[in-house]
């Protein structure tokens, strides 16, 4: 490899992420989300009163979101 070549290849490295590379970011964030939301859902199974099961509801509607606006275009 020539200089150039090393130079290029070293500054390649320190590149802005590439589309795939957020992309693979978002889906780890969205793998967290799933990851909660299972939680939560297997805490909802626990039998609690109405008011705890409604709040429940409401985070994994929360979670539901941050994950859509990670992937906006699907």
């Amino acid at each position: 490899m020539n200089e150039s070549a090393e130079q290029e290849s070293s500054n390649e490295d320190h590149a802005v992420p590439t589309a795939r590379m957020r992309s693979a970011t978002m889906c780890e964030k969205c793998e967290e989300l799933d990851q909660k939301i299972a939680h939560v859902r297997r805490l909802a199974k626990a039998g609690l009163d109405e008011l705890t099961l409604s709040r429940f509801a409401a985070l994994i509607e929360e979670y539901e979101r941050q994950k859509k606006a990670l992937h906006p275009d699907n």
